[in-house]
This record gives structure tokens, sequence and C-alpha cells, in this order.
């Protein structure tokens, strides 16, 4: 129930007091914005908490940035779906830097993973070209990412991310002519 999830985000944000909890509800208000097909909103939110992180770390040296990463990859898959992939590519490149540095958010990182892979799997020849990759590389790395996203999802047994990760291994190996492999994941999907 997105709506209630809308409802709800908002009212967390009349309600928090520290900072960090404040960013948290404003990167997941963020999130549902995207998933009630309000993109704007939602790279608004996302975009207003960037902000505020970076105005942090300027005044707190080492001040945690793992909320900046868990936005960057929010934002990421916002400017994705908005076909602004050179923009989302670098987001989920550093969300995914940091979430592996910084200790390894699984879940997070298993969000941009496949965000970034699709990504990759599914950019046109021109996007491609303005993200200065070969196809082939692209290929190989949203199959790494996407693999890496569904051993890491069947630990945590997120059932829906393990889903989008086979699905899209299915198209991967369908569109490299490796049917055998296709098919296999096609049947687990």
């Amino acid at each position: 129930d997105v709506r209630a999830a809308l409802d709800l985000d908002l009212r967390g944000l009349e309600l928090v007091s520290e900072l960090d909890e404040w960013l948290a509800v404003r990167n997941q208000l963020g999130r549902t914005y995207r998933l009630f097909g309000m993109p704007d909103s939602a790279a608004f939110h996302l975009r207003s908490s960037l902000k505020i992180i970076e105005e942090k770390l300027i005044r707190t040296p080492g001040y945690s940035r793992w909320r900046q990463f868990e936005a960057e990859g929010y934002l990421a898959e916002v400017l994705a779906a908005q076909g602004q992939v050179t923009e989302a590519a670098r987001l989920f490149r550093s969300a995914l830097q940091g979430h592996r540095s910084d200790g390894g958010n699984y879940m997070q990182e298993i969000w941009a993973s496949l965000g970034y892979g699709h990504l990759l799997a599914n950019a046109s020849a021109d996007q491609l070209k303005a993200m200065d990759i070969e196809r082939s590389t692209a290929e190989r790395e949203a199959r790494l990412l996407i693999e890496r996203a569904l051993g890491l999802a069947r630990q945590l047994r997120m059932l829906k991310e393990q889903q989008d990760a086979l699905f899209d291994l299915a198209r991967l190996y369908e569109h490299d002519g490796d049917v055998t492999k296709a098919l296999e994941y096609q049947k687990l999907y």
C-alpha cells in the first residue's frame, strides 16, 4: 500500500528529531515517491538529503556516509527510470562502492547492483557511448553485478530481488546466445 507508506513517511518527517533519523525518513520518502510514480518528488527529496549530507560532511569529519550511499542508490533508480543513464550510472557506482567499503549494507548493495546491472544490460548503443562503455564490457559487468546481487539475495532470502536477478540473467544469457544458461535461469525465475 504505497499511499499508506507515503502518508507515514510524510508524518515521520514531522516526528523525528535527530539528523540521521530525518535523513533515513527523507531517503525512504524519496523511494516511496518513486514507487508511487512521482519521480520529480522523489528526486527532490533525495537531492535534499544529499545536499544536507554534503553540508554535514564538511562540518563533521568522520561522519558516516551511509545515508549518502543510500540516497545515491535511490536517486540513481529514479534517474535511470527517467533515461538519465549517465548520471544514474555515476550514482550507482558511488553507492555500490560506498556500501561495499562502509561495512557492507547488503540490502542496499543488492538494490544498487540490480539497478546498475539492469541499466547496463538494457542501455542503448547511444547511452553506452555517453557512459563511455563498450557493449561487451557493459554486459559482462551487468552479469557480475546481477550474479552478486542474486547470491546476496539468496543469503538474505529476498525473494523479489532473487526473481529480478534471475529474470535479468536469463535475458543476458539469451542475448549472448547461451540458450542452455538462459533456460536454466528462466526456469529458476
